[in-house]
């Protein structure tokens, strides 16, 4: 799906001009207005101007992971963890198995990438350290690299950041920075205007123009037994195996009877040392101002089980 419409997106850019419309696909397409291309997400417009396709693509699927491991990194030493601890953070974040299996939704990853400095960004507008610009402009970048999904999550992420940051105790102050907050969602929404318009538009003419059914909204549920994908990324399987076994069944990813899923929208390995980490950290009485991210999490879990 990605490739052949950055391709174009890429042929575009490099002769000069934009892709508003494509004679390539079907009898003519709005390729700008496909927001999984991101055709107006500024990074895409550098490098896919700058660079032969196949090298534009590798760049920005390797200069995102850096850029959300250096967001994690930074968030990490804003919370007070040591630089070691950071390091270590941005690892884990830039290499999870969310990331590395979704290495071919380009923009999945890359809106990823910016939910680090999203938090960031909240946490510097609620200690009163940010006017909100960063903050807009993060939001922004996050829902023009072309996944709002991610966007929509990241908010989510935001917003419970926000209400365990806030100085309520200082009414005035609290207020006077949630407004900001409202201010630079505002902003980022006018930002991406261009492209939120574009892409309704064409969605009204989509086959979920008129919404989706029921049985299409729950298809492809998240259910209890792909917890275990957290600690053990091949509990059912590795999908990279597509040898028959001896009983003639598939020896690579194989969800549970009656369960439909693929691999990659299921699995959220990061590694058994940092889940010990964890741990540990909660264990340590001088840390226990990251029980609120926990908290998170575990809504996170109740969330995806919903």
């Amino acid at each position: 799906f990605h490739v052949p419409l950055k391709k174009l997106y890429s042929a575009s850019l490099l002769s000069g001009e934009l892709p508003w419309w494509s004679h390539m696909l079907s009898t003519g397409f709005p390729l700008v207005a496909e927001g999984q291309v991101g055709a107006l997400y500024p990074p895409h417009l550098a490098l896919f101007s700058l660079f032969e396709f196949t090298h534009a693509m590798g760049l920005a699927l390797v200069l995102h992971l850096l850029w959300g491991g250096s967001g994690v990194f930074v968030l990490s030493r804003h919370w007070g963890f040591s630089t070691g601890a950071a390091l270590l953070g941005g690892l884990v974040f830039s290499t999870c198995g969310f990331m590395v299996v979704h290495a071919k939704h380009l923009n999945m990853v890359e809106a990823a990438a910016w939910l680090p400095w999203v938090i960031l960004e909240v946490r510097r507008l609620c200690n009163g350290e940010s006017t909100g610009v960063r903050l807009a402009l993060a939001v922004a970048m996050s829902f023009l690299c072309g996944h709002p999904q991610i966007t929509y999550y990241t908010l989510l992420v935001g917003g419970c950041v926000a209400l365990g940051s806030l100085p309520w105790r200082h009414r005035s102050a609290a207020w006077n920075r949630l407004g900001r907050g409202i201010i630079a969602l505002v902003c980022a929404g006018l930002l991406t205007a261009p492209q939120s318009l574009a892409t309704s538009e064409l969605a009204e003419t989509s086959a979920r123009g008129e919404g989706l059914s029921a049985n299409e909204i729950s298809q492809w549920s998240y259910t209890p037994e792909f917890l275990q994908l957290f600690w053990v990324p091949d509990a059912f399987g590795d999908p990279a195996i597509l040898a028959k076994n001896e009983a003639g069944q598939l020896k690579g990813f194989t969800p549970p009877e009656g369960v439909e899923a693929f691999y990659w929208e299921v699995t959220g390995y990061v590694g058994l040392i940092p889940w010990m980490l964890c741990l540990f950290l909660l264990l340590r009485p001088q840390r226990r101002g990251a029980l609120p991210f926990f908290a998170m999490g575990a809504g996170g879990f109740l969330m995806l089980l919903a």
